[in-house]
């Protein structure tokens, strides 16, 4: 079953080591229709991830993310198409995940190490992905 339908408001988060909000890695049965709204990162690795790979199958569609404040990050967005991570050698190779219709808007971020770090998947092209009124200050 899908994983939908989710809002996430209103949101101080302090992760040194890892995302604000990460989607994946284990989602064969997907993920859509997140939206993320009015969220303060502090000291955080990044503000925004999604993970998968070939293998993990799944879909992460229809996010929308406005209003993120981000203070001190490694990066504000990372996207990786290639966590080779699996529990054991019997994964399916033909599982393609499919990532489409991510939107970032109205966010500010400073003290930022790197903007992104974005990592798609050769033969599985990420589509539908929009960042518009986006400020990051590099540090």
């Amino acid at each position: 079953m899908p994983t939908q339908q989710l809002v996430i408001r209103w949101l101080t988060c302090i992760s040194p080591t890892s995302a604000v909000i990460a989607l994946g890695s284990e989602m064969s049965g997907g993920i859509q229709d997140v939206r993320a709204e009015d969220i303060v990162a502090i000291n955080s690795e990044t503000g925004v991830r999604i993970k998968t790979g070939v293998g993990r199958g799944g879909f992460v569609k229809d996010k929308y993310v406005k209003g993120f404040t981000m203070h001190t990050m490694k990066w504000a967005f990372w996207m990786m198409g290639n966590y080779g991570s699996h529990p054991d050698d019997k994964w399916d190779t033909n599982a393609i995940p499919i990532i489409q219709n991510i939107n970032y808007q109205d966010m500010v971020a400073e003290n930022v190490t790197m903007a992104a770090r974005l990592e798609g998947i050769a033969s599985d092209p990420f589509t539908g992905i929009c960042i518009s009124n986006v400020t990051i200050g590099i540090s």
